[in-house]
């Protein structure tokens, strides 16, 4: 096939020990009798400064104050409840008041 594309994915994984620096890579593909090449530069850097990148379970470090904030909600939403009531109950005496002036 003359003028086709071709698409690469290509990976490439260096070890802790790899030195910083530039590296040129001759990349060979070959089907039948037709190869194509292709040269890449690959620049390795230091590694961050600090240790290990570890992955974080986010729920597990919300637990401890979801833990906290679940009996302070409830709370606060039982106080809330009872005020309206409460707010309910004064209101009804106050129409009850108004309606036996009335009469």
């Amino acid at each position: 096939m003359t003028g086709g594309i071709a698409f690469l994915s290509l990976a490439i994984i260096s070890t802790g020990s790899t030195a910083p620096g530039n590296y040129n890579v001759n990349v060979t593909a070959t089907s039948g009798t037709v190869s194509h090449f292709v040269f890449v530069s690959i620049t390795v850097t230091d590694p961050s400064v600090g240790g290990t990148t570890i992955a974080v379970d986010k729920l597990r470090l919300l637990l401890p104050y979801l833990t906290l904030l679940t009996p302070i909600t409830a709370f606060i939403g039982l106080l809330v409840g009872f005020a309206r009531k409460k707010e309910a109950t004064r209101q009804q005496q106050e129409n009850t008041w108004s309606e036996q002036a009335c009469q």
